[in-house]
This record gives structure tokens, C-alpha cells and sequence, in this order.
């Protein structure tokens, strides 16, 4: 029996993370399950996978079965923050996914449900926590770490050893300086210079 990639979120976040998985070759071999609480995307189809209503979290999934939170997070991480939790508590195991195109150091950490996206840059011993989006184009330099359930957006740079809290949104172009620290629940504008 073939693994599942159970995504939990039907938007564009979604639409990437079903991309990557497509056309990875590691992850070639798993079928693709879409689910979404918002009943007006039932019934459609995202990438040609069809969108089923969300399962009973509760019940917890079966042994083959991999979860990733395909809520996208712009500005609020609540509901991305909510969902792993949801999902954590019932017992699932979480998918770690990189595009093809992206580079990830070996002696970097990415945590369970993190996604980095084509592109991306993940340098030397750089954390990056559970629950992140890294997308196209950042940079996390070396020795970087990145708190829980943040988003780097589109062509963010951090530069080295910057320390960024949990549930952080930087906007897409920002540029965080080297040791450069920023506080959990944070949201940083696009284009943004941290000092």
C-alpha cells in the first residue's frame, strides 16, 4: 500500500505544496489526499486531486498516512498554529517538504511539517522549526533559527545567525541583518530592513 500525503488546506499554499510532491522524485510514490473545512471547495479539484471535507481529527490516522499543513499563513499564523496542534494531539506523523530546486545544508535541522519551496536557500546549521514555511527564493544563512510555525515569503533574506521567534511573518523582499533578533508573533512588512 502506497503512503498518503494528507493535506489539510485547499488555497494557494496548498496548490505549491501539491507541486513539490508531484514532482519530487522522493515523494513520487505517495498518493495525495486534499482536505478543507470550508464546504464551498468540496467537490472541486485542486491540481487535479479532488477536495474531500476534513475527517475527525480526533480519530487520528492510519500507519500510512502523513500529514502537512497546507494552510497558507499571511500575516496570522493562528490558523496554521491551530491545525498542527489539532493534528499533533491526534497523532499524526508529519511530512518534512523540500522542492527539488531548493538546498537544504546537511547540517541544517528542518523541523516536522516545514516546507521549503523552490529555490530556497537553507544554509549551514540553520534550525528551522516545526511547522515553517520557507518560500521561493529566501535565503536562511547559516547558523539561522527559526521559531515554530513562521513564514518566510518570497526572496526574504536572513542573514546569518538571526534569531527569529515562533509564529513570525516576514514579508516577502525583507532583509534581516546578520544577529538581528525578532520576537515571536511578529509580523514583518514586506520589504522590511532588520537591524
Amino acid at each position: 500500500m502506497r503512503p498518503r500525503a494528507c493535506c489539510f488546506g485547499a488555497g494557494g499554499h496548498a496548490s505549491a505544496v501539491v507541486d513539490i510532491i508531484t514532482q519530487s522524485d522522493k515523494f513520487g510514490g505517495y498518493d495525495i489526499d486534499i482536505y478543507e473545512i470550508d464546504r464551498s471547495k468540496v467537490g472541486k479539484h485542486l491540481l487535479g486531486i479532488p477536495i474531500s471535507s476534513e475527517p475527525d481529527l480526533l480519530t487520528g490516522p492510519d500507519n500510512n498516512s502523513f500529514a502537512i499543513v497546507t494552510v497558507g499563513c499571511v500575516g496570522d499564523c493562528c490558523k496554521r498554529v491551530d491545525l498542527f496542534q489539532k493534528l499533533e494531539n491526534s497523532g499524526w506523523r508529519f511530512l518534512v517538504l523540500v522542492a527539488s530546486s531548493a538546498y537544504v545544508s546537511p547540517s541544517a535541522t528542518v523541523g516536522d511539517g516545514a516546507v521549503v519551496l523552490p529555490q530556497s536557500v537553507v544554509g549551514c546549521g540553520a534550525l528551522i522549526g516545526r511547522n515553517c514555511i520557507i518560500n521561493s527564493g529566501a535565503i536562511v544563512e547559516h547558523g539561522v533559527i527559526l521559531g515554530d510555525h513562521s513564514h518566510i515569503s518570497t526572496g526574504v533574506i536572513l542573514n546569518g545567525n538571526a534569531r527569529v521567534g515562533k509564529g513570525v511573518f516576514i514579508g516577502s523582499g525583507s532583509v534581516v541583518f546578520q544577529g538581528a533578533e525578532i520576537p515571536d508573533g511578529s509580523i514583518v512588512p514586506a520589504g522590511s530592513v532588520i537591524r
